[in-house]
């Protein structure tokens, strides 16, 4: 069996023939127990989880007690459940775990894809943004770290395109896929004036030596 919260858990389920091509969501036995059953309620999943997250591909979310794991499609643990809370995975197979208070990116095999840990991690557009003593760190979507700033304030801007303003040495700047574009040199925190597409640019609005401009 595999071993959880000090205590062992049964076999979650037998492989037969084909039936990892059936199609399985969570359900809820009368006990208050979660499993995985086929569209006619069987089943194939015993309910042992106190909580169960539909399948993302071949891995799904379930909860032990109050901590979170990741099941394979065979409902054998591939992640351990020994996370406080694990988000939904990305399209790289990546996903932002929680435990004690410190956030990390791992994948559907628990490895922590960058080795570092977080204050509090945020998903956007381009990848993650993390916060931690008071860095910032702009990471891509595979995990990879591109940027570290020092910033004393950061927040959306434009979260479509990937746009987020910040505040350092007293100057505000916006961000862009995780690099600078326009610099920390405006006295007043940008504001949108007009969303860009693939043809053409965004405009904000910026204070610099008391005067009001428009940047793009």
């Amino acid at each position: 069996g595999l071993m959880a919260q000090g205590y062992e858990l049964p076999a979650l389920r037998e492989i037969k023939g084909d039936e990892l091509e059936v199609e399985i969501a969570p359900l809820q036995n009368k006990k208050g127990l979660w499993g995985y059953a086929d569209e006619y309620g069987k089943f194939l999943i015993k309910p042992v989880f106190t909580q169960a997250l539909p399948f993302e591909g071949d891995v799904a979310r379930v909860c032990i007690g109050n901590l979170w794991g990741v099941i394979g499609n065979n409902g054998l643990f591939v992640v351990n459940p020994r996370y406080d809370a694990i988000s939904q995975f990305s399209e790289e197979n990546i996903a932002i775990a929680v435990k004690d208070g410190f956030h990390s990116l791992i994948n559907s095999e628990g490895f922590n894809v960058n080795n570092y840990l977080y204050g509090s991690i945020e998903k956007t557009d381009y990848g993650y943004v993390a916060l931690s003593d008071g860095i910032y760190s702009t990471i891509d979507k595979h995990g990879k770290v591109l940027f570290d700033y020092q910033f004393e304030a950061y927040g959306d801007l434009e979260r479509r395109r990937g746009s987020y303003y910040f505040l350092k040495d007293g100057k505000w700047g916006v961000l862009k896929d995780g690099a600078e574009i326009l610099g920390h040199k405006w006295d007043s925190c940008p504001t949108l004036l007009c969303e860009g597409d693939d043809n053409a640019p965004s405009f904000f609005k910026a204070v610099q030596d008391g005067k009001v401009g428009v940047i793009a």
